[in-house]
């Protein structure tokens, strides 16, 4: 049985949806905005975040949105509601799937349609250069490094290839083992070799700078990949 984490904010009466078929586990985890540990956690198999939008203001279920999207790069969202004001309002702002309390077989169909988008996708990076769409394998990237008006993509085998980008858009998309080490510059943490003052050394020898608080949460992660 394959399993994914969801990530709830809102009620009890979450705990009917954790069984979604047959086929999925989802393993639930309540959350606060406020709550530190979310920044700490590997969310590698989150698929999405799920909210209890009417326990909010519309002006509060507005910010959380946005916190959770720019802090934790949230992509995706299923929101709970009886009230079609909510979804008139977010609708055509962010990628929201909308369900109505009490309709476990539309939650069921739209989480397993996330699910299986999420396992399909994460594994290859897409981009357009010089007009040809072209597709990488996640676990074949070694970084991706910014370049004036676009980035440089290099692959463990040597190759290099370059598109119009952003290091932003990248990481918003929540790609497994990557890691923002600077402004410029996102690299594979499978394939890190040591880390060196300020600098990150990965297996290629090719070396890149990091800034000191990225330094602990890199060292955290490494930490977490080796006693997995």
């Amino acid at each position: 049985m394959e399993e994914f984490m969801i990530i709830l904010s809102g009620t009890e009466k979450y705990r009917k949806l954790e069984w979604i078929s047959d086929s999925y586990k989802v393993n639930i985890l309540h959350f606060s905005v406020i709550d530190s540990k979310l920044s700490t956690m590997n969310l590698d198999d989150c698929v999405c975040f799920v909210i209890d939008a009417d326990i909010y203001k519309s002006s509060n279920l507005l910010m959380l949105i946005r916190i959770l999207r720019k802090k934790y790069h949230a992509m995706k969202f299923i929101m709970f509601t009886n009230d079609f004001q909510i979804v008139n309002m977010f609708l055509f702002y962010y990628p929201i799937y909308f369900c109505q309390w009490g309709n476990v077989l539309q939650y069921k169909n739209i989480l397993k349609n996330i699910i299986e988008n999420h396992t399909s996708i994460l594994r290859l990076f897409y981009y357009h250069t010089r007009g040809i769409e072209k597709c990488i394998e996640i676990k074949n990237i070694l970084y991706f490094e910014k370049q004036l008006h676009k980035v440089r993509v290099k692959q463990m085998n040597g190759d290099c290839d370059e598109f119009v980008g952003s290091i932003s858009e990248i990481m918003g998309m929540n790609y497994p083992h990557m890691f923002e080490i600077n402004r410029s510059v996102i690299i594979n943490d499978l394939y890190v070799d040591k880390i060196e003052d300020i600098y990150v050394i990965l297996t290629n020898k090719e070396r890149f700078e990091i800034s000191r608080r990225r330094k602990k949460y890199l060292e955290e992660e490494l930490n977490r990949l080796t006693t997995r």
